[in-house]
């Protein structure tokens, strides 16, 4: 029996035929191995057609060789390529520092916007309280008061600024407490008896809109003079220019020949004049009664105000019916006409 060790005992059962279907693997078109010696050494042709040597040994040795310990451990990252530099640190500074900026203008933005709302809220609200302050207080003068078993200078003085404080009222009760209060030839400046003054004030009151007399203090002069503080807002309206200045208008007549207004007279109109006053009581202790007053306005300095020049103001008073100290200096005929 032949056997050789380096054969299978079962070798000529075994024959070529059984793998010999066996495809070639294919060669990638860009590059292949040409064996070109026997010392193992290979040669790689690209697509040049340049062989370069390929060896195994290079093959090895360029192939990464990993820790298997190191796979256990977190990875660290490489500081000296990763780490930013002083300028992208004053990069990203700049960058929070933008938005931070940017985050601030629009809550202050924010914030104004709210208080703005707020403040036209509040304004809405305090005129709508003026407007019932002013409605209960027209209704409280106008309410008779009880009249005192006996007056003296201080309850006169009250009661009387607390019945004008709106000018002249459609109610007997102002009359009344004139006549109860005053001498029948109490005067006024030009202005002479009860009946006189309760006609002066009602001619104030129609030649003005929105009339408030406000009491600010009481000084007493002497023991039967006091002198009373005034401050007294109105409004200059259509009726007051055609009453008051007619001469601001070309026909001289306050617009009843259908003329126009001067520029003056359009910078007067609908404006709110804030005028300061005082008005002196002489009481008699006998009688019980005032027996002399004397008032006066300064409608000058408001009117400088509004006009921007004391020229202006001249003109504006040349040929008024009114004076700068108040006085209303309206003929007989016109005042029957009002």
């Amino acid at each position: 029996m032949n056997v050789c060790s380096l054969y299978p005992p079962n070798s000529q059962s075994l024959s070529n035929r059984v793998i010999g279907n066996v495809v070639q693997r294919a060669i990638p078109s860009h590059s292949r191995f040409v064996r070109v010696n026997s010392d193992n050494e290979d040669m790689m042709e690209d697509d040049s057609g340049i062989h370069q040597p390929f060896g195994r040994s290079d093959v090895i040795n360029d192939a990464p060789v990993v820790d298997l310990l190191s796979l256990g451990q977190p990875i660290k990252a490489n500081h000296d390529r990763s780490s930013p530099g002083p300028a992208h640190d004053e990069d990203l500074a700049f960058a929070r520092k933008t938005r931070r900026r940017e985050r601030c203008r629009v809550n202050q933005a924010r914030y104004r916007k709210k208080q703005q709302k707020h403040a036209v809220d509040l304004e809405g609200d305090i005129r709508e309280l003026k407007c019932q302050v002013q409605k209960l207080e027209m209704q409280q003068a106008s309410i008779p008061a009880s009249t005192p078993t006996k007056y003296n200078v201080w309850t006169f003085t009250t009661g009387y600024f607390r019945r004008f404080s709106y000018a002249l009222l459609e109610t007997t009760d102002h009359l009344d407490f004139l006549r109860a209060t005053m001498a029948k030839d109490v005067r006024d400046g030009d202005v002479c008896g009860v009946e006189a003054l309760i006609e002066n004030w009602r001619l104030f009151s129609l030649s003005f809109a929105n009339i408030h007399v406000e009491l600010e203090r009481l000084d007493k002069a002497t023991e039967d003079h006091l002198i009373a503080k005034t401050t007294t807002r109105l409004t200059i309206s259509e009726n007051t220019l055609q009453r008051l200045f007619p001469h601001l208008n070309s026909d001289g007549k306050g617009g009843v020949e259908g003329g126009e207004w001067s520029v003056l007279a359009t910078k007067l109109l609908d404006q709110r004049l804030v005028i300061c006053g005082s008005v002196r009581f002489d009481w008699d202790a006998t009688m019980e009664r005032v027996v002399n007053m004397h008032s006066q306005s300064d409608m000058l300095s408001p009117l400088v105000r509004v006009l921007g020049s004391l020229e202006d103001v001249s003109c504006v008073f040349e040929k008024a019916l009114a004076a700068p100290d108040g006085r209303l200096m309206i003929e007989p005929d016109r005042r029957g006409s009002v």
